[in-house]
């Protein structure tokens, strides 16, 4: 971004994510979150969100309303 964006869009991820897994044609996907233990150390708030975010996205992609009857099953994996 120009300029960068200096602040976090949790709103922004969370939609970029949620449509990007949901429009995906798999219906078993795997998030691969290498090196969490770091912001968790270091920014524990911001850690905290995130793991909302994925939590919320593992519940929603897995609803049949919500996903009009394709949903799917999202395994988060913290590495």
């Amino acid at each position: 971004m120009d300029p960068p964006n200096q602040t976090a869009n949790w709103d922004g991820l969370s939609d970029s994510l949620w449509g990007g897994l949901d429009q995906h044609p798999a219906l078993q996907l795997a998030i691969v979150w290498p090196g969490h233990a770091g912001m968790r150390a270091h920014s524990p708030d911001d850690h905290a969100i995130a793991m909302e975010i994925l939590e919320e996205l593992t519940r929603t992609l897995g609803d049949p309303e919500l996903t009009c009857g394709r949903p799917k099953q999202v395994a988060v994996i913290l590495a």
